[in-house]
């Protein structure tokens, strides 16, 4: 029995943490397949700096980070290990120094090699997702917000699936912008539909959410159930048990409350006319 920790907010984000015991055989199922050669991960074995050296590097983050202001969480970013664990790696094959400005490149170049770069893991994404859409394994859940401060709309797509090895793995398809006119009006739900099915399309996978081959999952937001229900559709089962144990407790006091305003409360005046005799 496992217990997951709420932040209060509703989130889900602690069952992704949740490491769970893996089969030894399974990783061996999948290496030939494209599953295997997306996921299979290099064993290096790592060499440990002595404690003068890192504290020296440990100061030199300190100071990059209290001198632009940045987060301290900034540190433990996935995306900056992995990009320095590549740095050391390549800067292995080279003897003497390094000019920094060889490494690091503008925010152009990074900002052009974005496109470059997604449709390169959309490739790579591609045959694994089809094969689970195939057999019927596939979980979708779209997410919709909105930038209160850029007043810009988003349309997030994560997706789930149990590989024969039962192995539980997730990808973060999309984060896109996508332009709605009414928020509570036809026309919004089949802009909904539409950025959803536009995303699904780049990966291959129309004709299996046409075909009810894709089962999405929701939190019950009213668009978002009105938008997919002509679809195989979950009820977040997290989302319920959060909203449950985080209300629940207050119940009470709240039902307390509220009689207490009504009882406070001046009777509402009659609009009835008294007729008069004459």
């Amino acid at each position: 029995i496992h217990t997951y920790q709420s932040d209060g907010r509703g989130s889900t984000k602690h069952l992704l943490r949740h490491v769970c015991s893996k089969r030894s055989s399974s990783l061996e199922n999948n290496e030939e397949g494209p599953m295997g050669k997306f996921m299979k991960l290099k064993k290096l074995p790592p060499l440990k700096l002595n404690s003068k050296d890192r504290t020296i590097i440990q100061d030199e983050f300190t100071k990059s980070i209290c001198s632009s202001i940045r987060p301290f969480n900034l540190i433990s970013d996935l995306g900056l290990k992995a990009t320095l664990q590549t740095i050391f790696d390549i800067c292995k094959k080279y003897q003497g120094s390094i000019n920094i400005d060889d490494i690091l490149v503008t925010p152009t170049t990074i900002s052009n090699n974005v496109k470059k770069l997604a449709e390169y893991y959309r490739s790579l994404l591609r045959p694994i997702l089809i094969e689970q859409a195939e057999s019927g394994a596939l979980v979708v859940c779209p997410d919709f917000w909105t930038d209160n401060h850029k007043k810009i709309n988003y349309l997030g797509l994560t997706v789930y699936f149990v590989t024969n090895g039962y192995e539980l793995f997730t990808f973060d398809l999309c984060c896109t912008r996508f332009n709605e006119i009414d928020k509570t009006g036809v026309g919004a739900l089949k802009v909904f539909l539409y950025a959803i099915r536009e995303q699904l399309n780049l990966f291959g996978l129309l004709s299996y959410m046409d075909n009810n081959k894709i089962t999405f999952t929701s939190d019950r937001g009213a668009n978002t159930l009105k938008a997919l229900k002509w679809y195989p559709v979950i009820y977040c089962f997290a989302h319920r048990i959060n909203n449950v144990l985080k209300l629940t407790p207050y119940q009470t006091a709240q039902n307390n409350k509220k009689r207490v305003l009504i009882a406070s409360s001046p009777p509402a005046k009659s609009n009835q006319k008294v007729a008069t005799c004459l």
